[in-house]
């Protein structure tokens, strides 16, 4: 088993990303409507399911948290807004489809992991 949190954790992004690209008809059914992924979470049609990732996805940076690799001071906080930009990221790149979907995914968890800041 993997103890490096920033590999587990970009292993967890990246499975859920690709997840989709393996599923054709799935993304059919998100392109056809949008209402999957609303805006506000009181309008979202799968409330429990996205909160049991964001769950999840807590328990990782959590664990890099404690291992003093993350630095953040509320790991829930931190689990909703990188789901909400999951969302966006999936409506981007399944929904749309321009093609450059991977490049742009691994942009962005590199964006997440390392910042824009120089160390």
């Amino acid at each position: 088993k993997c103890t490096d949190p920033v590999l587990r954790f970009r292993t967890l992004c990246c499975s859920a990303f690709s997840y989709l690209r393996e599923e054709p008809h799935l993304r059919r059914i998100l392109s056809a409507d949008p209402s999957l992924f609303p805006l506000f979470e009181a309008e979202d049609p799968f409330t429990s399911i996205n909160n049991r990732s964001v769950k999840i996805l807590q328990q990782f940076i959590q664990e890099g948290v404690e291992a003093k690799v993350f630095s953040v001071s509320n790991a829930h906080a931190a689990a909703r807004i990188l789901f909400s930009l999951y969302h966006v990221s999936i409506q981007k790149a399944y929904v749309l489809e321009t093609g450059d979907e991977q490049k742009q995914f691994e942009q962005s968890l590199d964006l997440v992991l390392y910042g824009l800041l120089t160390r």
